[in-house]
């Protein structure tokens, strides 16, 4: 992840209480903290990226994630980032702290991609992303279908065959 393309501004670690999180389930979370958080600032700019990494614990019984913040240079506070993840803010919300060096963030956060089931599970997730799945989902009319073009060839021929029958 080059520093170019990112405004990576904060760090923390998410340690949940009662369920094991997994790469389903924590693409689900992100997704939903990103649009909650979003719409609770009332913009989609309000946090643009978040990258995390899914680690699995020395008991093996669960996993823990890290992950950065970009903000660009908006403020992000732990508990409005828990709130928008329905998280608690100190119990499962261990540790968020503005970035004192992204080269260090990083290297931290993707220390263990690589080594054999130590990193479950990865995705950077981004706003803009998860604007456009919401207006497609909700609005789909507004968009052209993904395969428009072969359809309408296929009209077009059905169209000419149907002619060349009647």
């Amino acid at each position: 992840m080059s520093n170019e393309a990112f405004n990576w501004s904060y760090v923390g670690t998410y340690r949940p209480l009662k369920t094991k999180v997994n790469s389903v389930n924590a693409l689900k979370l992100f997704k939903q903290t990103v649009a909650n958080y979003c719409i609770s600032k009332g913009s989609n700019e309000a946090i643009k990226y978040i990258y995390y990494t899914i680690e699995q614990d020395r008991s093996l019984k669960c996993n823990h994630v890290h992950f950065v913040v970009d903000s660009g240079s908006n403020k992000v506070g732990r508990v409005e980032l828990a709130t928008a993840m329905k998280r608690h803010a100190t119990k499962e919300v261990k540790y968020f702290e503005p970035i004192a060096t992204v080269e260090g963030a990083i290297s931290y956060i993707t220390k263990k991609i690589g080594a054999k089931n130590l990193v479950t599970g990865h995705a950077l997730v981004d706003s803009i992303t998860l604007e456009t799945e919401h207006l497609k989902k909700h609005y789909p009319f507004v968009f052209d279908h993904e395969n428009k073009e072969y359809h309408e060839q296929g009209t077009i021929n059905i169209k000419t065959c149907l002619r060349m029958v009647t």
